[in-house]
């Protein structure tokens, strides 16, 4: 008797629980929607797993939500050519990831970027030429990072090139010059075609991470303005590729010597 209350009680909690997430999923922008289905999908693959013996009826329940979460996780959003993980000093991964950053603010706030970093840390892994399901993009993108508008001075910026390029893990865009050499030092600068100038303030799109006291940049700490951008990088990664996929496109990115090690 004990039993089957438990059972009925969990039975309960859990159609609450799924006409929640289906009210939410419908009422929430489009560019969200995506994000809420894979946080659900771990969050009941986690209930799932505290339940799951060979008999128990909890996980029996649990299964057919699971299921249509893992199909919903399935869904192919596009189709790209090889874009294997970074390798530094760049990669066609981290490349397409700063460009679509840099763009994101004119989008969004209609306001020009001079430019797009991010430490390329955050991707975990690269994609195979194909399809692309929704599912692998959250193993390339598995962190919920928010894009963020920076208005910084150039003698800053100087030096968060610099720190990023010692720890080989810059991600910069293509309106982005770099010159290092084999010591990855930071020899010249140029944005947009013109010299990093020290007094100069320039408007960065980046990521929330980066802005926090533990990322170890203090010279971002320096910012004239910070400004949310209200997306996730990995939603606007994810409207991109929808975006190619609705025009019949793959995505494709180019090594384009953003970065370049003097011999």
């Amino acid at each position: 008797m004990i039993t089957w209350i438990k059972v009925k009680t969990a039975k309960k909690k859990l159609a609450v629980f799924f006409l929640v997430f289906i009210i939410l999923v419908i009422s929430a922008p489009s560019y969200s929607q995506d994000s809420m289905v894979s946080s659900c999908h771990y969050r009941l693959d986690l209930i799932g797993s505290k339940y799951k013996t060979e008999a128990n009826p909890i996980d029996s329940l649990l299964r057919p939500y699971r299921l249509q979460l893992h199909r919903i996780m399935g869904k192919i959003v596009g189709h790209t050519e090889a874009l294997p993980l970074n390798n530094f000093p760049e990669g066609k991964l981290s490349n397409l990831t700063a460009d679509i950053m840099e763009a994101s603010l004119q989008r969004h706030k209609r306001i020009a970027a001079d430019l797009a970093l991010f430490n390329f840390r955050g991707l975990r892994k690269g994609l195979d030429s194909g399809a692309i399901s929704l599912s692998e993009l959250y193993e390339v993108y598995p962190f919920a990072n928010e894009l963020v508008y920076v208005q910084i001075q150039g003698v800053y910026l100087r030096e968060i090139f610099e720190l990023l390029l010692k720890n080989k893990l810059i991600g910069v865009s293509s309106s982005v010059q770099l010159q290092t050499d084999s010591s990855r030092s930071l020899i010249s600068a140029r944005i947009k075609g013109r010299v990093l100038k020290n007094n100069r303030i320039y408007n960065m799109v980046t990521i929330d991470y980066l802005m926090q006291p533990n990322a170890g940049i203090g010279p971002v700490m320096q910012a004239k303005k910070t400004e949310s951008i209200g997306w996730k990088m990995r939603d606007e990664i994810l409207e991109y590729i929808q975006e190619k996929e609705r025009k019949g496109e793959r995505v494709e990115a180019q090594e384009d010597g953003r970065i370049f090690i003097k011999p």
